[in-house]
């Protein structure tokens, strides 16, 4: 059953829901295809990757030590420097996690080892690039950097040094255990590998021509959430100078590792019960013997069977101080220029993971009724399936979005939010809006080169993708989306949240877009938090 904070909190797939299509991550290029490489020396050692006419591409670069055998639930340890040149021309391994049938993508390979970063460079910069580093999405429990929807080819040839990143998923990215406490008080794990690859960006990216004093992370789905998490995140103080939150949530009540929140037990309890599965109980349950735990074990579930798998984040007091809601609430934050929103229609993951409308309904009520009204007055005339699927995307998405825009920008920073709310041409009057992760193609400018959109693309949405591509790299060049093309964007302030609403016709700014149905849900989330306070509240 899918609990109240199931409904409102929980960031439940990945975010390959933007295509839908079966595609392997990729792997050595054909003998038969010749291709040009280049050579760059790194201060870690020198690397060989793919030259094209324009770019360069660097894939499988380690950015810290394998975290397994003893380094399994560890931080991520520095490699060593190498002296030979290292074939970065293929991905790395993707991190160990659950599979799904298709159509969603094969992550090809997986293993523990499996710290890999990728970087795809202009060529012939006459000064040092912007960098965007993308964190994938996927719940926590799966996705790769190497899915053909993070292609950073368009970056690139736009004059982004683009880097994306895998990090630990499921279990072995988030993971409490009293015995692992006496070591250090870490849960977050994947924010910790996280954290390691921007340290590697900042010590590395001069040599692929990237500018480490100009770095905007970015994210979607889980990416998005922990883009939200390493703007309140002490270690990685910094490490970025901008930030881009796609469906990243915000209305969140963690769970606290060590510490019972109000009736939700610490998440260690969780950890001492999967340890007692596997034999472990008691003294018997050292960090030694919890580490030789087979990996397939601690993976524990192999097959995504269409419900929500709740891993992480965990608030542990190192990485995670508290709810990102609080942080920003209390100005915890970094205080950099952010650009934030969702899609028109996240219910997609309502529906990918079977939840039935009537419990959606259920955990709106008692003040159901309320709900209704709001919709009706933004002109939505909804039959109860219907209200529901848009609620359940609505609180999960799109009211956190505009909940941390107001909060960043009482800090004093820049912030403009966005609703995306297109489809293919084809799937127009057919489809019921944008899906979680549907904005992505559009961002990466990718949506000619994944075939299963390609057959629905006509030239509006090659307009509106070039369109907003260019927003993105503007932000991420000097901090502003506007551009010559999109010169209408307001910033939000401290009286006002403008959106600007992407629709197929065109983009307007809309000053208090939903703005009944975003209070609802911003009134609900103050309700229900209140069932949880943080431990000594």
């Amino acid at each position: 059953t899918i609990t109240i904070l199931g409904l409102l909190f929980l960031v439940t797939t990945a975010s390959c829901a933007a295509t839908g299509q079966s595609q392997s991550q990729g792997g050595p290029p054909s003998a038969a295809t010749p291709l040009s490489t280049v050579e760059v020396e790194t201060p870690m050692g020198p690397v060989i990757g793919v030259q094209e006419s324009k770019i360069s591409i660097f894939k499988g670069l380690p950015y810290a030590k394998a975290p397994e055998g003893e380094l399994r639930w560890k931080a991520p340890e520095p490699i060593s420097t190498w002296n030979e040149p290292l074939d970065a021309t293929s991905f790395g391994s993707s991190c160990i996690q659950i599979t799904r049938p298709a159509p969603a993508p094969d992550p090809g390979p997986q293993s523990e080892d499996c710290l890999f970063l990728n970087v795809w460079a202009p060529n012939d910069l006459e000064e040092p690039a912007p960098v965007l580093v993308w964190i994938h999405g996927g719940a926590f429990v799966l996705g790769s950097s190497s899915f053909p929807f993070y292609d950073g080819k368009s970056f690139a040839e736009s004059g982004v040094v683009f880097v994306s990143m895998n990090y630990r998923l499921g279990r072995f990215g988030f993971f409490a255990h009293p015995a692992l406490h006496e070591e250090t008080p870490v849960s977050n794990f994947a924010f910790l590998d996280q954290i390691a690859a921007l340290e590697w960006v900042r010590d590395n990216i001069s040599a692929f021509g990237g500018d480490p004093s100009n770095v905007t992370i970015g994210g979607e789905s889980a990416g998005g959430v922990s883009v939200t998490h390493l703007l309140s995140a002490p270690q990685a103080r910094g490490l970025f100078h901008k930030a881009i939150v796609q469906s990243g949530s915000g209305h969140r009540v963690e769970q606290h590792a060590w510490q019972a929140r109000g009736r939700r037990a610490p998440s260690a309890d969780l950890g001492i019960d999967w340890a007692k599965k596997n034999g472990l109980s008691g003294g018997a349950a050292t960090p030694e013997a919890l580490r030789s735990i087979p990996a397939k074990d601690v993976l524990g579930e192999k097959v995504w069977a269409g419900q929500p798998l709740r891993m992480g984040p965990y608030i542990d007091g190192v990485t995670v101080m508290a709810d990102v809601a609080s942080q920003f609430e209390k100005a915890n934050q970094a205080r950099v220029p952010m650009l934030i929103g969702a899609t028109s229609y996240e219910a997609s993951l309502a529906e990918n993971v079977g939840t039935r409308p009537r419990q959606i309904l259920n955990l709106l009520r008692p003040r159901l009724p309320q709900a209704r009204t709001a919709y009706a007055n933004a002109g939505q005339d909804l039959s109860d399936r219907e209200l529901a699927y848009q609620a359940y995307g609505d609180a999960t998405f799109v009211a956190p979005a505009r909940y941390l825009a107001r909060f960043m920008a009482k800090s004093g920073v820049p912030v403009w939010l966005y609703h995306f709310d297109v489809v293919p041409e084809a799937q127009r009057g057919s489809a019921k809006g944008t899906r979680h992760g549907g904005d992505i193609p559009y961002v990466f400018d990718l949506i000619d080169e994944l075939p299963q959109l390609a057959e629905g693309v006509g030239p509006s949405d090659r307009s509106i993708a070039q369109n907003i591509h260019r927003a993105w790299v503007a932000f991420i060049s000097n901090g502003d989306p506007n551009h010559q093309g999109l010169s209408n964007w307001a910033l939000v302030d401290t009286e006002s949240t403008p959106t600007l609403h992407v629709q197929a016709g065109g983009a307007e700014t809309d000053l208090e877009f939903e703005a009944e149905i975003h209070d609802y849900f911003d009134d609900r989330f103050q309700r229900l938090r209140r069932l949880f306070p943080m431990p000594g509240e």
